[in-house]
């Protein structure tokens, strides 16, 4: 069971990351390998939050939030499923996250590597940008990683270390924007993303092509209003 789960987890990872272009796909067989792991054991911590994790992103709150309390219900001493509910909290009901994010490193200060990206998810979202960018410098190479590195740096006015980050984004995919940083987010303040990306020098908004393309579902609203403005002249 731990094996098919985990196939579900890393599709969700590559959302987080940044490296993945075919979302509908990938959301797919997130699906079909969570779904699979609960059928075997519907008491897992870690599936329930998977699960959550699928109705989130088809739009179903309800039953989202349903099995986000029975992930905290199953996995209440169990550290890794309380980092995934701070993530999956930290846009848009911060102030919880990071009671989550609290209580979890209490519970194992040695964390693993991977909870520097909820970690810094979670400080970001709270305009903690200090604790973002320490954690975002532990959370391995990716261009969302380096993104978090280079918005949270410039928040804090260290220009250098916001521009070199930047760079090492467009190095790493050059069609980088906030807007396509993630294809569902879930940022309550919209404002976060675009703010911290233009002050790092990375771009905002998708090109008309680059939209063409996009099969996620997200758009920041000042892009879209700036399309349309663009599309009249």
């Amino acid at each position: 069971m731990p094996l098919v789960r985990d196939l579900g987890i890393t599709y969700a990872i590559e959302f987080d990351i940044g490296s993945n272009t075919d979302f509908p796909a990938s959301l797919e067989a997130m699906r079909k390998y969570t779904e699979r792991a609960y059928a075997l054991d519907p008491n897992d911590p870690n599936t329930n939050f998977m699960m959550s994790v699928v109705y989130s992103f088809q739009g179903n709150e309800e039953q989202a939030e349903r099995y986000r309390n029975q992930a905290l219900q199953f996995g209440a001493n169990n550290a890794d499923t309380m980092m995934q509910l701070a993530l999956t909290y930290s846009g848009w009901q911060t102030d919880r996250a990071l009671e989550l994010v609290e209580r979890t490193l209490k519970l194992n200060p040695r964390y693993p590597l991977w909870w520097n990206f909820p970690i810094t998810y979670t400080y970001f979202a709270a305009r903690q940008f200090d604790k973002a960018l320490v954690t975002a410098k532990q959370a391995g190479e990716s261009p969302n990683q380096a993104a978090y590195v280079a918005m949270s740096a410039a928040q804090l006015g260290k220009t250098q270390e916001a521009a070199d980050a930047a760079a090492k984004v467009l190095r790493m995919r050059p069609d980088w924007t906030a807007e396509s940083m993630y294809p569902y987010q879930n940022f309550a303040d919209e404002a976060l993303l675009p703010e911290g990306a233009a002050k790092a020098g990375l771009p905002v908004c998708m090109t008309p092509a680059q939209l063409a393309a996009f099969t996620g579902e997200y758009r920041l609203k000042q892009c879209e209003e700036e399309r349309a403005k663009a599309a009249l002249n």
